[in-house]
């Protein structure tokens, strides 16, 4: 009785499986986490201080400002919030269309909405879902941003705090 040698050389196996099929590890998607380190607080202060930065330079008003940096903090709170921190970018959808819906209340007002029926429609589908749904998203790409620079910083120290002074100097031979 023979048996196959397991070691011998063989081709490789055939696969019928189209290559556009083969199952690839999933992309890490970055948010706002659901806990903050001091390296995260720093982050978020340095993204703030940028923004107003720039928005000063550009001489926006301060209404302007504000109505900014409150919407990206919605869409932060959302990401860190809804869908339990793992779906950023339909969290950053809904509270891009749900900072829309409250600022078109403002701006028009609920009394005036209710004499104005036939508006709503319109205002919900044309100022609300797609402004909102872009603005949400171009909100969480900023925000998902900021955590991805902090991410690659955060690895970069740790392996910078890994080595010691002596292994930074490769031209003393170790004992």
């Amino acid at each position: 009785m023979e048996t196959e040698n397991p070691f011998a050389d063989r081709p490789p196996p055939v696969s019928n499986v189209p290559p556009w099929r083969i199952a690839r590890p999933e992309p890490q998607v970055f948010g706002v986490p659901r806990r903050y380190d001091l390296a995260t607080l720093m982050a978020v202060t340095l993204a703030y201080a940028c923004l107003f930065g720039a928005l000063r330079a550009l001489n926006w008003p301060p209404e302007a400002m504000v109505w900014s940096a409150g919407f990206l903090t919605v869409v932060g709170a959302a990401q860190a919030v809804l869908f339990g921190g793992k779906c950023p970018r339909e969290a950053s959808y809904l509270a891009g269309m749900g900072f829309m819906l409250a600022v078109m209340l403002i701006e028009r007002g609920l009394p005036r909405l209710w004499v104005d029926v036939f508006l709503v429609p319109i205002l919900f589908l044309g100022a609300i879902v797609l402004p909102g749904f872009v603005l949400g998203y171009a909100g969480g790409v900023l925000v998902a941003g900021v955590f991805l620079v902090a991410h690659y910083l955060r690895s970069w120290l740790r392996r910078l705090r890994g080595k010691r002074p002596a292994d930074l100097d490769e031209s003393r031979p170790e004992p």
